[in-house]
């Protein structure tokens, strides 16, 4: 789907005469990347640029907000898991992205002709690495961190285990897409071409994290208090 169906929109647009077209991809999309998902936006891009030139391309980084399977899932699985497998995490680094700051942006390109033909790189304003993200996960639910590092191996068996099952939040591609970065390249064009500023994760994530934790916290003459649910 990821691999022909923007090309073939991107087509029958083009021969409508439609005005604009918009894209969304993802910011790690690569031709080289060790996951599947990663090569197939790629493959989008690249049909739908070709289809439909003067389209407009945002490649947002890893999106955060209420109902996301990012920082939710890191929640939940931590939770239901014995413990949760890192790989690479001391290392790999990305830019997690407000999904309302990547609505803007598509409400800007839609209403505005001046970015068409344009591939603009949509990241959030701090990098982490993955270690740091989950380090805040943990932070924020209250909770003593169960995720420690292994090898590639023990973390792909692990997700190739859990992929067997229904919905699953743990994917053998996903856990592939964490051993690269996720991050802006340098100089390529983003949030400040559209005017806007993106927002922080610790703006946002710490009010819909608050329903993963176990004991409820609050301000009792000037202490905090922990109880549990």
């Amino acid at each position: 789907m990821n691999r022909t169906f923007p090309g073939v929109l991107a087509e029958i647009c083009a021969n409508q005469g439609v005005e604009r077209f918009v894209h969304v991809s993802a910011l790690d999309a690569n031709f080289d990347s060790p996951s599947s998902w990663a090569r197939s936006k790629a493959a989008g891009e690249a049909a739908v640029r070709e289809a439909f030139p003067a389209a407009t391309i945002l490649r947002p980084a890893t999106m955060f907000g209420d109902e996301d399977r990012f920082l939710n899932r890191i929640a939940k699985l931590t939770q239901l898991l014995p413990f949760y497998p890192l790989v690479d995490a001391e290392t790999t680094r990305q830019q997690p992205v407000y999904c309302d700051d990547v609505a803007a942006a598509i409400m800007e390109v839609v209403q505005s002709s001046k970015h068409q033909g344009k591939t603009l790189d949509l990241a959030g304003p701090k990098t982490y690495t993955n270690r740091e993200i989950f380090d805040y996960v943990f932070t924020q639910i209250v909770e003593p961190s169960n995720a420690y590092a292994v090898p590639r191996s023990v973390g792909f068996a692990m997700a190739s285990a859990m992929s067997l099952i229904p919905n699953p939040w743990m994917t053998l591609d996903g856990v592939r897409r964490t051993t690269v970065d996720i991050c802006k390249p340098e100089g390529t064009p983003g949030f400040e071409e559209l005017g806007i500023t993106p927002t922080p994760m610790e703006d946002i994530a710490d009010r819909y994290l608050v329903r993963f934790r176990k004991t409820s916290l609050f301000v009792e003459d000037g202490a905090v208090i922990s109880q549990e649910k």
